[in-house]
């Protein structure tokens, strides 16, 4: 008589994911386990990937706990799933929760993915300084012969696509210091993006497919890139004074961070949309700082939602 193995479950978990039916997913991972199978890395991966595409954070949280407590140790796609999650939600201090967990507990290193998203997030919430320390972390990680080693490979593979993510990556740091004022910082940074740049443009590998969406795709990502760095050196030498504290509230107060998972019967309100912009966007240090900002950035935020029938008034928040 046969009997289901782990690719069994696991393939079924995948069929749930895939038609969105998170609880028949579980189901059948409760089955394997019922049955003495392990469904493995794989079949928990995929729930963790229908979870978080769900928007059910806390819920992936509950199930990557599961998945440990049954004796099924993470991989770096089972990391990467759930930084990619935890990216689209703004949850900052989660990513950097699960680095520190990657590191001491599973033994894995960040890959060029999950620096990527890593990077990302620190960013978005202003933690311009971690960012910087974990690439720098990274790039040390490298072979003795000068090769960056798995730290900053990438699907394209090659030495010439992982000095591509790199010079990405401080790009988008150099963004970040010039949005928060430090623009020594933002300068240095985009010097490292430039030469590491430089250095991918010099390395010469062979490519049989010369028009290979592969090739495209590298294609655009370095005209973007070139844009990006062009944009925030025009910027730099414009001779413009930073961004004060006070105006960079302001230009957040643009954004609409809705909180995650709100009940059918709840309301939201001026304060949780506050709560999201400084629990996702790094605001919690510039409201404490400057409460006469706090003040204003909330009474926008007021006006946007003020309408008690449920519709907003999404043009308060771009009155000046």
């Amino acid at each position: 008589q046969l009997q289901p193995s782990a690719q069994t479950f696991g393939s079924l978990v995948n069929a749930a994911v895939r038609v969105g039916d998170l609880s028949e997913a579980r189901r059948w991972l409760q089955e394997s386990q019922s049955r003495g199978v392990n469904p493995g890395v794989v079949a928990y991966t995929t729930l963790l990937k229908g979870l978080c595409e769900a928007g059910h954070i806390d819920e992936s949280r509950e199930a990557l706990k599961e998945m440990l407590q049954v004796g099924c140790q993470p991989n770096i796609r089972t990391a990467n799933t759930l930084l990619r999650g935890y990216r689209r939600a703004g949850e900052v201090e989660a990513a950097v929760e699960l680095l520190q967990q990657m590191e001491e507990e599973w033994g894995l290193a960040p890959d060029a993915t999950s620096s990527e998203y890593l990077v990302a997030l620190l960013c978005q919430g202003f933690q311009v300084k971690t960012a910087r320390t974990l690439l720098k972390r990274r790039a040390a990680g490298g072979t003795a012969d000068g090769e960056d080693g798995e730290a900053f490979a990438t699907w394209e593979g090659g030495r010439a696509a992982a000095l591509r993510s790199r010079a990405s990556l401080w790009t988008m740091l150099a963004e970040s210091f010039l949005l928060c004022g430090e623009i020594q910082s933002a300068q240095k940074s985009l010097r490292r993006a430039r030469l590491l740049r430089r250095k991918a443009s010099k390395v010469e590998e062979p490519n049989p497919e010369g028009n290979s969406s592969t090739v495209l795709f590298t294609n655009f990502k370095e005209r973007e890139l070139s844009r990006r760095a062009t944009l925030i050196a025009e910027r730099i030498q414009s001779g413009s004074k930073p961004i004060s504290k006070p105006a960079l509230l302001k230009h957040m107060g643009r954004l609409l961070a809705l909180p995650r998972a709100p009940g059918p019967e709840h309301q939201i309100g001026a304060e949780e949309l506050l709560g999201e912009l400084k629990r996702s966007f790094g605001l919690s240090e510039l409201c404490s700082e400057r409460p006469k900002a706090r003040q204003r950035l909330l009474g926008r935020l007021q006006s946007v939602v003020k309408d008690g029938g449920g519709h907003w008034n999404l043009r308060a928040a771009f009155d000046s």
